[in-house]
């Protein structure tokens, strides 16, 4: 394992760490939503803790891609595109993205199952409910899971598995070291989300390597945490006895 510690792979380890650091600063999971509105005393759709996760979509932007941009384009020099920034294999992600229908509209169900609305709080808002508020969520959320795939599944395994070297063992310490660092980014938030993140980060990290991008699951990932909310949705308004 000694020759896997270099300049590279330690600088993109730091990084990573540094931006899950970050993100927890500005008040992501540990029920640390809340502490936007307390500081500023507003709420978004009618809720506190919207409105710091709201901000967290819109702040892992800079700091999951952005800092790890600078870091690839102006410490690294190389192009972003070699970071699985780009199509890749277009047809096979296609396919990839229609095959998974099933797991990712269904597999969220686990989430509506043990009731993560116990946390996300607006969840149960019937000024988050209503279908304009929902709609913008769920565009919003696009941010995160644009972020927080490049942060992970394009930065930290592309950039561990360049600077060990372009062998087998490599990518999988590079898949690893992904899924353990995607995992952690998620401590104090339900439980069910640093697993599902560190047993999806083994599918996606070899599903990538062979794409040779992350955006077909950043789509993926998008559409988990969709219709994790919606089933939640529908379960909230089924229990309640209303349907819009």
């Amino acid at each position: 394992m000694g020759r896997y510690w270099n300049k590279r792979t330690l600088t993109v380890t730091g990084v990573s760490l540094a931006c899950i650091v970050l993100l927890w600063l500005l008040g992501f999971g540990f029920g640390h939503e809340t502490r936007l509105s307390r500081l500023t005393g507003a709420t978004l759709f009618g809720s506190d803790v919207y409105l710091g996760t709201w901000f967290i979509f819109m702040m892992i932007v800079p700091i999951g891609f952005g800092i790890p941009y600078l870091v690839v384009r102006f410490g690294f020099h190389e192009p972003i595109q070699a970071y699985g920034f780009s199509l890749g294999d277009a047809k096979l992600g296609a396919v990839a993205v229609l095959a998974l229908v099933p797991l990712y509209i269904f597999a969220p169900l686990a989430s509506a199952y043990i009731g993560t609305e116990r946390y996300y709080t607006y969840l149960t808002n019937p000024q988050f409910l209503k279908p304009l508020h929902v709609a913008i969520h769920l565009v919003s959320y696009v941010g995160f899971a644009f972020g927080f795939e490049f942060l992970f599944r394009g930065f930290v395994l592309f950039g561990l598995h360049r600077g060990m070297g372009e062998t087998s063992a490599a990518k999988c310490v590079a898949v690893l070291a992904s899924a353990i660092l995607s995992a952690l980014c998620l401590i104090g938030l339900p439980w069910v989300f640093p697993v599902s993140a560190f047993l999806g980060a083994l599918l996606a990290g070899y599903a990538n390597f062979r794409l040779r991008s992350f955006f077909y699951f950043a789509f993926i990932h998008w559409n988990l945490g969709v219709w994790s909310d919606v089933w939640e949705i529908i379960k909230l308004n089924i229990a309640h006895g209303r349907m819009w």
